[in-house]
């Protein structure tokens, strides 16, 4: 993905049904389909391919009218956070799309958002999962809470997750068994 990135391509179908292992162990990323272009980075929301359980916020946002670019760097880390939340946890996204659908399509409590809905909706789950709740700053779970900020200006990069003490001691540990 970072590379990608930084060839301004945005893959916006990243999930675990599009990661493949070598014999050797290496992950490929396949899939290209969804796979868009943008030299400033930015991408309408309005484009509705890919996994629907993989969507970011700001992705959700747009395709009901409260938002119409998105930063497809931050698209595809949203992504690679819930990956990564799966892999971990080896449970299913905690995030229900007809639940999302319900708060977008409803009118919002008064003095609310439907944004603001949508914010506490997604923090409130991310801080039910123990693990997130309680994450030391060097743990994948910090990456994970990191790659999965609502705000995507906020939101960890992927060239800036890869650069975590968790990942770096990961690819370090990796090369050694080389």
């Amino acid at each position: 993905l970072s590379f990608m990135h930084s060839r301004n391509r945005f893959h916006l179908d990243f999930k675990l049904d599009n990661l493949v292992i070598d014999h050797r162990g290496e992950v490929f990323l396949i899939d290209f389909g969804c796979t868009v272009e943008s030299r400033n980075k930015q991408i309408s929301g309005l484009y509705s391919k890919g996994d629907y359980n993989y969507y970011s916020p700001e992705r959700w946002m747009a395709n009901y009218d409260i938002g119409e670019l998105c930063d497809g760097p931050k698209v595809d880390s949203w992504a690679a956070g819930m990956a990564i939340l799966e892999l971990i946890s080896g449970e299913p996204t905690p995030f229900k799309r007809l639940d999302i659908e319900k708060i977008l399509c409803e009118p919002a409590p008064k003095g609310w958002t439907s944004q603001k809905v949508l914010q506490q909706y997604f923090e409130e789950k991310l801080a039910s999962i123990p693990d997130i709740k309680q994450c030391k700053p060097d743990s994948v779970w910090a990456v994970i809470k990191g790659l999965l900020a609502f705000d995507p200006n906020k939101r960890l990069s992927v060239e800036e997750a890869i650069q975590k003490p968790w990942f770096v001691y990961k690819m370090m540990e990796a090369h050694q068994h080389e």
